[in-house]
């Protein structure tokens, strides 16, 4: 687990203003297209993720792929060598 001091202040609550959002608009199981655009937008907004690097699973699942220094803290490590590290927002 990545210990909250490694975060911006900012950073943490941008995060939790986005999980409060979230949970004011709870939507059906295979139906959480909004909350897979806030997440996208999060990814891209606060994370600078380019929107290549984000696609949809299961309908409104996300994958994302994170290239970089730091990666493995952020994400689980890739399934096999050479593969980019990714995290699962489902």
């Amino acid at each position: 687990m990545l210990a909250m001091a490694a975060f911006e202040p900012e950073l943490i609550d941008a995060i939790v203003a986005l999980r409060r959002e979230i949970h004011q608009h709870p939507e059906a199981g295979f139906e959480e297209h909004e909350t897979q655009r806030r997440l996208r937008r999060a990814l891209a907004e606060l994370g600078g993720l380019p929107e290549s690097a984000m696609r949809a699973c299961a309908r409104t699942g996300l994958v994302v792929d994170i290239d970089g220094a730091g990666a493995p803290d952020a994400a689980a490590p890739p399934a096999r060598p050479g593969e980019p590290a990714r995290v699962r927002v489902v």
